[in-house]
């Protein structure tokens, strides 16, 4: 399960809580994860900026930080900045929270991009589990599939 918590006074555009979640689970889906719960946590940068000093002892805010967890049945938890995806120009803020979450959900399966080989290897996995996650079902066409006759069977979106 994807939860998703939004710190109070963090301004977001209308569903996009909703639509992390759903690309999240995605995400989690793609990444080959079975039965671990994900939070995400969508803070400002002044909340990031305390995380990272404490568990970082790095005194400035930053994009994500993740938190893994001792516990099997629990992934961890990706803290995103919103205000400091939100001044990234390269993608909507949609895209970019999303393409944070996927870095940060990398570094939980224990990847990490130190090294030039590592970075390889964890831009390579984040583009994959974005392009698995962000691919739509394929929709049936009218009649064919498993459905009684007569009846439509729901489309995906």
């Amino acid at each position: 399960m994807v939860t998703v918590t939004v710190e109070p006074g963090v301004a977001l555009p209308r569903g996009a809580e909703v639509l992390l979640r759903a690309r999240a689970a995605r995400a989690v889906a793609a990444a080959g994860v079975r039965g671990a719960d994900l939070s995400v946590v969508l803070c400002g940068d002044a909340s990031i900026r305390a995380l990272n000093q404490r568990w970082r002892n790095v005194d400035k805010a930053t994009d994500v930080l993740s938190f893994s967890q001792d516990d099997p049945r629990v992934l961890g938890d990706v803290v995103i900045s919103v205000e400091t995806a939100a001044r990234r120009k390269k993608r909507s803020l949609d895209d970019e929270l999303f393409f944070l979450l996927v870095h940060g959900l990398c570094h939980l399966l224990g990847h990490d991009h130190a090294t030039t080989a590592e970075a390889r290897r964890m831009f390579a996995l984040e583009r994959a589990i974005r392009a698995r996650a962000d691919t739509p079902a394929p929709r049936r066409k009218r009649g064919t599939g498993s459905g009684r006759a007569g009846r439509s069977s729901p489309r995906s979106r």
